[in-house]
């Protein structure tokens, strides 16, 4: 067998010699430039408060009685540059009771720039001994709404309940 040349050299060590610049070529490479990174912190886009005389992420409404109704204002901003759908969850709670829709004679609210009110009253569910309604929503990009909401306990109703609010 004869051995074959190219450009005067061996086949064999013109591959030989190509293998090695390509593979000393690739470890330079990978020193040819430095790595950029970057990082950005993501917040949730929206942002639930309630008014008890500031705005704030809490507010006690104080003490009232039995067949009372309470109100607060609820202020939801959508931050981000796109709408928002979601199940805005209000769950009320006693701590340490079984608790029952009836307990809840009436859960309003509307718009503040709005005549009328939406009862959500029968949208309650007792789930794992807290109440609980779940709205459907679009939230609208870069928006800010503010709610007037009423809840009217039974005459029956007794102890500190907690209410929370927050979309899923």
């Amino acid at each position: 067998m004869k051995n074959k040349k190219f450009l005067g050299i061996p086949l064999t060590v013109m591959l030989i010699g190509l293998l090695t610049i390509g593979i000393g070529a690739a470890a330079i490479v990978s020193y040819l430039s430095n790595t950029a990174e970057i990082t950005s912190e993501v917040q949730s886009p929206l942002l639930l408060e309630v008014y008890d005389g500031t705005w704030g992420t809490s507010a006690n409404l104080g003490e009232t009685f039995g067949g009372n109704t309470v109100a607060f204002s609820f202020r939801e901003t959508n931050r981000a540059d796109v709408d928002i759908d979601s199940d805005l969850t209000i769950t009320v709670a006693e701590a340490g009771e079984v608790n029952s829709c009836s307990e809840i004679t009436q859960l309003r609210f509307k718009g503040s720039d709005a005549t009328n009110w939406n009862d959500i009253t029968s949208l309650c569910n007792e789930v794992n001994n807290n109440l609980k309604w779940v709205l459907p929503t679009t939230v609208a990009n870069n928006s800010q709404k503010i709610y007037d909401v009423e809840v009217t306990f039974d005459v029956y109703a007794l102890g500190t309940y907690t209410a929370s609010v927050q979309h899923n």
